[in-house]
C-alpha cells in the first residue's frame, strides 16, 4: 500500500498515539504490513521539515534512520523516502554516505545495524528512528548521540 506524500498521510488509529506521544523514546509494536515502517518514515519527514503537527522540532536538525542491515535500508526505507518528500525538497542525495539533505538544512542519514555500534559515534543526533529493534549495543551508543541536544528516539518494530 502507497503510503503517500508526507502531506496527505492518515495515520491509521493505532499510529495516532504514537505520532502524538511527547515520550522521548517510543515503541511501536505490530504485524507485517501493518504500517509500523511507513508511521515511522512520516515522524522522520516530519521532524527533518519541521512540519510536525504535535511537536516542535528545530530546523535544520538531523537524524538517523537505522535499519537492521544494509539491505533492508537500501530496499524498504529508502524507497519510503523518495516516496514521501518531495523531490522538491531534497537537496542533495549522497549515495555513497547514505545522506538525504533537504531544502532547510535538515539531514536524514541511513544507517544499518550490521555496520557495529561503533560506526555510530561521534556526532549528535536530534532524532533516531530504528526500523526494528536494534542490539543492545547499538541502541546504548545512538542514545549517546541524542543526549546532548535532548533528541528522540523510536523503534517500529514486529
Amino acid at each position: 500500500m502507497p503510503i503517500g506524500q508526507f502531506h496527505t498521510y492518515q495515520p491509521h488509529p493505532q499510529q495516532v498515539p504514537f505520532h502524538k506521544s511527547q515520550s522521548r523514546v517510543r515503541f511501536v509494536l505490530g504485524g507485517n504490513k501493518s504500517g509500523k515502517s511507513a508511521g515511522g518514515v512520516i515522524e522522520d519527514t516530519w521532524c527533518a521539515l519541521g512540519f510536525h503537527p504535535y511537536r516542535k522540532m528545530p530546523v535544520p536538525n538531523h537524524g538517523w534512520i537505522v535499519s537492521l542491515d544494509h539491505t533492508l535500508s537500501e530496499n524498504v526505507i529508502e524507497p519510503m523516502i523518495w516516496e514521501v518528500i518531495p523531490k522538491s525538497f531534497i537537496k542533495d542525495w549522497e549515495p555513497r554516505k547514505r545522506v538525504f539533505t533537504l531544502i532547510n538544512g535538515s539531514t536524514i542519514g541511513l544507517k544499518s545495524c550490521d555496520s557495529g555500534f561503533e560506526k555510530f559515534g561521534g556526532t549528535s543526533r536530534n532524532w533516531i528512528h530504528f526500523d526494528e529493534s536494534p542490539d543492545s549495543d547499538v541502541f546504548s551508543e545512538c542514545g549517546m548521540r541524542t543526549l546532548d541536544c535532548h533528541g528522540d528516539m523510536w523503534v517500529t518494530m514486529t
